[in-house]
């Protein structure tokens, strides 16, 4: 009876879980967050796989939660590489924009209006970029 209650407890627990997860990933337009309700998601299947191989006295539910736990460090990966990666940066992690180009590459930016300074955004990977050679000054003669 008392494996009943724990099983019990840990469905709604992780219930709860996948459910905030993805009323995080529907209401909130930053990446960061989405991606952040994306893991608590996984967390919350994670938990009702364990409880259920534990209450079944199966190992395939630990089984499958270190294959979702290595899917979840595979996701955060990808999304620091995105970020890593992203030419030109994007000036916001605002996704709503993202597809009208509202928000997208900093390029797209109007000029500022005279008298304002400009906001230069560098990648992360510009320190690596090389720049092209200036042509060699002929001796004249």
């Amino acid at each position: 009876m008392h494996d009943f209650h724990l099983l019990n407890n840990s469905l709604i627990i992780g219930a709860l879980l996948f459910a905030l997860g993805a009323v995080g990933f529907v209401c909130r337009r930053n990446i960061v967050v989405m991606m952040l309700a994306i893991g608590m998601m996984l967390q919350g299947v994670m938990l009702t796989l364990t409880a259920s191989g534990a209450f079944h006295g199966d190992v395939i539910g630990e089984v499958f939660s270190l294959f979702l736990l290595v899917v979840a460090t595979l996701q955060g990966a990808l999304t620091l590489a995105v970020f890593a990666v992203a030419k030109p940066p994007l000036r916001s992690l605002d996704v709503s924009g993202l597809d009208d180009g509202e928000n997208g590459p900093a390029d797209t930016q109007p000029a500022p209006a005279p008298g304002q300074t400009e906001h230069i955004v560098a990648s992360p990977l510009s320190a690596f970029e090389t720049s092209p050679a200036a042509p060699a000054e002929t001796p004249h003669e």
